[in-house]
């Protein structure tokens, strides 16, 4: 949601000359899906900007609402504009660029959901850092949507099924970002990451 103070701030009103009025104040403000402000933007599910009437239809009354943006589903980013209109119907606009994660796609740069193989772990190792980084394993296709968060999964070979990794031996450090490995006992254990946004 963007304050009616924030978008009003957007478009100042300078009056000059002999004859200033300071009653030539912005009264309607509505969206447009292009930059000439031919096609009005009419998707509001997505985004909308209401703006009061008074009592006589069709004079806007200069009551002013919030641009508010649907953040339930999202959607990649659009380009609208804002534009304003005094009384003396002066006009002047804005674009804007919205954006709600949720749309984007994480990709693992092998194909897959990313993999680490851990063999043959000796016994008495603590804290020792595997001489890899898992972040640029992943790419995702929005720059305003980061990858927020990654876990360890491990995965049942005879289902396909992946479940979320409960053991303590092998951790995701997310100060170095680094693969950690901290355990007593000689074992295999084969370790998934998964990322989200």
């Amino acid at each position: 949601m963007v304050a009616v103070s924030t978008y009003a701030s957007w478009f100042p009103i300078s009056n000059t000359g002999s004859n200033t009025d300071s009653a030539c104040t912005v009264n309607w403000y509505d969206l447009w899906a292009d930059e000439a402000c031919t096609t009005s933007w009419t998707d509001t599910a997505k985004v909308k900007l209401d703006t009061a009437y008074s009592s006589t239809a069709g004079v806007p009354s200069g009551t002013f609402y919030p641009l508010t943006v649907n953040r339930h589903v999202g959607f990649a980013p659009i380009y609208l504009w804002i534009r304003a209109r005094t009384r003396g119907l002066v006009t002047n606009k804005r674009k804007i660029e919205v954006e709600v994660c949720g749309w984007e796609t994480v990709t693992d740069v092998w194909g897959g959901q990313s993999r680490f193989e851990v063999y043959n772990l000796n016994s008495g190792i603590s804290n020792q850092q595997k001489p890899y980084l898992y972040a640029p394993l992943f790419t995702i296709d929005s720059i305003n949507c980061p990858i927020t968060t990654y876990t360890l999964w491990t995965k049942n070979h005879a289902t396909g099924v992946y479940s979320s990794y409960t053991g303590s031996d092998v951790t995701l450090d997310s100060g170095t970002g680094y693969l950690t490995i901290s355990t007593a006992n000689t074992h295999k254990t084969e370790i998934h990451v998964k990322a989200m946004s």
